[in-house]
């Protein structure tokens, strides 16, 4: 048994617990048997406490407390409601004895019982029978079940407090002029809960992108206050960009490409390991044999190296393979599903009329970009991707370096790769002819218009560059230009379906 804490006053200091803000905002109980148990308490906590935990547990059996997916009974079988699973760890992952969902269950049926400060939850754990903390899911340490002390269940629940945003929030709705406040903060790993909060609130907010942030060379001293601060300086001057906010349906979207594109990045790893392990052991491949083709796939699998050690070696690399193979093929069909009906689902076909831009391509370019509709102009997008050439020009010379790299690496390197397909001269009868198939039959002959106008440039154009100045610039030149014929694609798309959109209302 854990030694009891004394019952010391909370300090007026310390940073009030949210739970009662936590039940009203996660709605997991009905509001009239939540208001039911904290004011009468059945007799036990308060001023009398006469009954134990254990005997308040007992008189609640026929208590059943509603969520949103079921029932939840107190006293008999203890379940976490679904959710609490919901809910992200702010703790550091290593080093977590107790769940957070088992704290939070624990906090929640002290807080039901009429205890709020974080002493008084702890006691009412603490005094729980080991019956009872078996029944609330506790890890059992002979000879008892073992709850989280006084500490960790403070930490925890302060992690979890929102009561800053509130207050926020509750500080701009008393403005006078609340409706001209604009919010702006730079973009991170917390993603845009907080920007699509004030959306939902009627509050205008940005979302700043970190790398277009003005910075003084002289500046050494970062603080949050000199952060905030400049911030609204900057701001309120017009001197940052704010980016893209996609929404919920995108960001899903956007996450399970990219989550394609790294596990590709993993098995492309793999195949290095097992080239140098062939190289290293002085296998060589038969002549005629393309790398990683059905053929050569076929004949790794007959390998078997001289020592055991070696072909345990080979036999790991042989099954990460196919586990990664696997992996890339389910969530390739995954993005093929999702294509169908995503909100761009017309554009994520149109695009695919370019030559190079196949359904992969289509759907990088429109899960990192959207529906195109933040650029004004292709060379936004251009500059976006940092596929525009650097310069450092001064009075009367102009001089022009490598492309700056900067902007998104992944719509990068799928418009770079897709620009080594223009070598080949143009035709009407390839791939992206059979793609435009999939798109409505009205948007068959300018989609051909547009592919068939870009393959002529664009050939022309990586011929005449290539011997000019080497295949490695004049293939980021296309890729360049490519970039345009994506916009234009995107803007035609846009106002044709909204034309469409037009005539069928007004033929309602």
């Amino acid at each position: 048994m854990q030694p009891r804490r004394s019952a010391k006053a909370p300090s007026k200091s310390r940073k009030p617990l949210c739970l009662r803000r936590f039940l009203r905002e996660w709605t997991f109980f009905d509001r009239s048997v939540k208001v039911k148990l904290c004011q009468q308490n059945y007799g036990w906590g308060g001023a009398t406490g006469a009954q134990r935990p254990d005997e308040h547990l007992a008189q609640t059996e026929a208590i059943v407390l509603p969520d949103r997916s079921g029932y939840t009974q107190l006293g008999g079988a203890f379940r976490s409601p679904d959710r609490l699973s919901t809910l992200i760890d702010p703790r550091h992952q290593r080093g977590i004895r107790f769940p957070l969902e088992e704290i939070l269950l624990l906090a929640l049926a002290a807080v039901l019982a009429g205890r709020i400060s974080d002493v008084a939850i702890s006691d009412w754990i603490h005094d729980l029978s080991p019956e009872h903390r078996e029944r609330f899911g506790c890890r059992r340490c002979r000879p008892t079940f073992t709850v989280p002390s006084e500490a960790t269940i403070r930490r925890t629940l302060q992690s979890l407090d929102g009561d800053a945003v509130d207050a926020v929030l509750r500080w701009i709705r008393r403005q006078s002029d609340s409706t001209t406040i604009l919010i702006a903060y730079e973009a991170g790993p917390t993603g845009f809960g907080l920007a699509r909060l004030c959306q939902r609130e009627g509050i205008a907010c940005e979302v700043i992108a970190p790398g277009l942030v003005p910075v003084r060379p002289t500046d050494r001293v970062k603080t949050d206050r000199r952060d905030a601060r400049k911030l609204v300086v900057d701001l309120r001057a017009g001197q940052l960009t704010p980016i893209h906010l996609p929404t919920p349906i995108e960001e899903a979207f956007r996450d399970l490409v990219r989550t394609r594109e790294a596990v590709v990045y993993d098995r492309r790893r793999v195949r290095q390991r097992m080239q140098s392990a062939l190289l290293r052991w002085g296998i060589r491949r038969p002549e005629r044999f393309i790398a990683w083709s059905p053929r050569w796939r076929t004949w790794i699998r007959t390998i078997h190296p001289e020592s055991e050690w070696a072909q345990s070696v080979w036999d790991e690399l042989l099954s990460q393979l196919e586990a990664l193979d696997a992996r890339v093929t389910r969530l390739e069909r995954l993005i093929q599903t999702a294509m169908s009906t995503h909100p761009h689902s017309s554009l994520l076909v149109a695009l695919q009329a370019l030559r190079g831009i196949d359904w992969i391509t289509s759907a990088t370019l429109v899960s990192e970009f959207g529906g195109f509709a933040q650029f004004a102009h292709p060379r936004a997008v251009m500059s976006s991707v940092g596929l525009v050439p650097r310069e450092a020009s001064g009075g009367s010379s102009r001089r022009q370096d490598p492309i700056t790299k900067t902007g998104n690496a992944h719509v990068r390197r799928v418009l770079v790769e897709a620009a080594h397909s223009y070598r080949y001269p143009p035709t009407k009868q390839g791939r992206s002819a059979q793609r435009v198939g999939k798109a409505p039959v009205a948007w068959h002959l300018p989609l051909h218009t547009i592919d068939w106008w870009a393959q002529q440039r664009l050939h022309a154009r990586l011929r005449r560059l290539s011997g000019a100045r080497g295949k490695a610039q004049a293939v980021t030149a296309v890729a360049r230009e490519l970039c345009g014929c994506c916009w234009e694609i995107a803007v035609w798309v846009r106002t044709e379906t909204r034309r469409e959109e037009a005539v069928h209302a007004s033929t309602l």
